[in-house]
């Protein structure tokens, strides 16, 4: 997907959003980090933001899930810190931010966003790509 993706060469931002479909084993830790080296072959600096999950209903009571979001969320925010060291341009937004108060009132299952959870997530993005971007 990388290297698809690299191919387009009017790219402003890259918005990288993959723990909610991969952050349930090792797949994210293996592939992201092969995906951001792939990506930069074409775009070296090319800003790049990654993105965690919004919280999911089962956030509130399954243990298991309590840590992997947790130990996910921190391994996202050190991959983009690692990533800035080596003086690439990658910016992370924590996914527990997107949504105002109970998060539930967003969703249309406790997991995926609602009409209303989709533009809470957006205006989530948007100062952070405008300061990004510098607009």
């Amino acid at each position: 997907v990388a290297s698809i993706l690299s191919t387009r060469e009017d790219l402003d931002l890259l918005i990288v959003d993959i723990e909610a479909n991969a952050g349930t084993d090792d797949t994210m830790e293996k592939r992201l980090p092969v995906f951001l080296e792939e990506f930069r072959k074409r775009h070296p600096v090319l800003p790049i933001l990654l993105v965690s999950r919004p919280p999911f209903a089962m956030d509130w009571y399954d243990e298991g899930r309590i840590a992997l979001r947790a130990y996910y969320d921190g391994w996202l925010k050190k991959l983009a810190v690692a990533e800035r060291k080596k003086g690439q341009n990658v910016v992370y937004l924590p996914g527990n931010r997107h949504y105002p108060g109970p998060f539930t009132e967003y969703t249309v299952d406790g997991i995926h966003p609602s009409d209303l959870g989709a533009m809470e997530i957006a205006k989530a993005h948007l100062p952070v790509i405008r300061k990004i971007l510098g607009l």
